[in-house]
């Protein structure tokens, strides 16, 4: 009866310590599967910032086209852009914390943009090959998935796109040549672990 009781206080005496050690596993186990999904969720990669510019169409050889090509990071599922067109003029630069990436990290709603008093507009079109990217450079016929006309500085979206995108910029004014700003950022699931 001793040798019974004796071995029934043992394991009274263990389960707890073993109990305490599957908590802790169980904690352990947990904690990462929320690490995990943290890690899982949407975040944003500055892919770029260009400036280009754009000639008149008066202007003699003129340039009214430029195309810049984006290679978004793999995992991407889209991409925020914004243009900034201003005069030729014009030398503005956004600072650090007036960028797209900045003002999306900083859940800005509305980014910041400079007011130069102007209208200078452009015509932004989305393609997803090169071949159509020089079709729109040598002012040929082309294709392309979306296509904006007379923007003035915005910040637009795009949900889906491949990972390769070109933008092409083209100047409707036949007589003032522009600057354009053009600063890209994409989004993704992006796995650190």
């Amino acid at each position: 009866m001793k040798k019974r009781i004796f071995i029934f206080l043992l394991i009274l005496s263990i389960i707890p310590s073993y109990s305490q050690k599957w908590e802790n596993i169980l904690y352990e186990v947990l904690q990462g599967a929320s690490n995990a999904i943290v890690q899982n969720q949407v975040a944003y990669k500055p892919v770029g910032s260009y400036v280009v510019e754009v000639n008149s169409a008066t202007k003699f050889m003129g340039d009214t086209r430029k195309v810049i090509k984006i290679e978004l990071p793999n995992f991407s599922e889209g991409f925020y852009y914004r243009i900034t067109p201003m005069y030729i003029e014009y030398n503005y630069l956004y600072n650090n914390d007036e960028s797209l990436y900045m003002n999306i990290i900083n859940r800005n709603p509305k980014p910041a943009t400079p007011n130069f008093g102007t209208y200078a507009s452009v015509d932004v079109f989305l393609m997803d090959n090169s071949a159509d990217s020089y079709k729109f450079d040598n002012k040929m016929s082309f294709n392309y998935f979306r296509v904006y006309e007379r923007i003035y500085t915005s910040c637009l979206i795009e949900n889906s796109a491949p990972m390769t995108v070109y933008l092409g910029i083209r100047n409707p004014n036949g007589t003032i040549g522009l600057r354009v700003i053009v600063e890209v950022v994409a989004f993704g699931y992006y796995n650190t672990y």
